[in-house]
């Protein structure tokens, strides 16, 4: 799952951040926190945690826009092999035997 090219964009960093949040949780939970001061605690980490989830998100998804704007799309239908070779996983050999176009 992930944006236009395929690949896993951002989406490590969020989840990394929910992993964080979800072990903390989990963590503090057994450790007592049944008391007004630790259930203020728990609530004021995890809204933290949450506003730095969203965060991360909102700057990851800008991200991804401002780089598609940047360069737009590659038509795989009309790019040459210089083009092709530029996209990820892509080796010399393949963009050259997959190219239409003749430079």
């Amino acid at each position: 799952m992930g944006g236009r090219c395929g690949h896993r964009c951002g989406q490590n960093s969020i989840s990394q951040t929910l992993l964080a949040l979800i072990l903390s949780v989990c963590t503090l939970l057994p450790s007592g926190c049944l008391d007004s001061h630790n259930t203020r605690s728990l609530e004021q980490d995890t809204a933290d945690a949450t506003a730095a989830a969203k965060r991360d998100a909102g700057a990851i998804a800008r991200g991804v826009v401002e780089g598609l704007d940047r360069k737009g799309p590659t038509d795989i239908n009309t790019a040459s092999a210089q083009d092709l070779e530029k996209l990820p996983d892509v080796t010399v050999a393949e963009a050259g035997h997959y190219c239409w176009k003749t430079v």
